[in-house]
């Protein structure tokens, strides 16, 4: 196993397999051409700069909790590998809390970079005196990926929820087998 938290995230998560095979990574590329109306015309960045930072905080609380919660016996079953080729349910929980966290991080970072350097209409006109079309282009570009940050941070929520439904539903299998094995043993116990 690396020293290296980055590439230990990243092959927690699965790598460019997991990421290009991702139906939320397609279907927020869809969603962002759709929104074309949106994100074509500049300002698209107030709109991440007031929606992530607290889509960001309620995310990280998250993460505290689902680290926090769960009893040792349930943690220890779902955690550890036999191999370090592989990787266990307990990491990939975190390496998707983590990807959903960075990417919402990456959109504020890119908002915030094209409200500060992304020029206004009237700049644009001006520029485009000397560009041409190509202007309209690029910066269609740029405000594409911005809004794509965006959409994907929007996405991965709901990767992130139905990971960790994922969880509870083998906590509940886990917790329901005991309760299962006390009644027997009650049962038992009767005759």
């Amino acid at each position: 196993m690396t020293d290296n938290i980055v590439i230990r995230y990243w092959i927690a998560y699965g790598g460019f397999k997991a990421l290009y095979s991702s139906a939320y990574l397609w279907l927020s590329i869809a969603l962002t051409i759709l929104l074309f109306p949106i994100w074509l015309y500049t300002k698209w960045w107030t709109d991440i700069l007031s929606i992530i930072p607290g889509l960001l905080g309620f995310s990280l609380g998250g993460f505290a909790m689902w680290v926090a919660i769960g009893d040792d016996k349930f943690k220890s079953l779902i955690a550890g590998v036999e191999s370090p080729e592989e990787t266990s349910s307990f990491m990939e929980i975190n390496a998707t809390f983590t990807h959903f966290i960075l990417v919402q991080i990456i959109a504020i970072i890119y908002a915030t970079f094209c409200k500060a350097y992304l020029p206004s209409h009237s700049q644009l006109d001006f520029i485009y005196s000397y560009i041409g079309d190509a202007l309209y282009v690029i910066g269609g570009g740029f405000y594409f990926i911005g809004y794509f940050f965006y959409i994907y941070a929007l996405i991965t929520a709901l990767a992130t929820v139905f990971a960790l439904f994922r969880v509870s539903s083998w906590y509940d299998s886990m917790k329901t087998e005991e309760l299962k094995e006390k009644a027997r043993k009650n049962n038992r116990g009767v005759h």
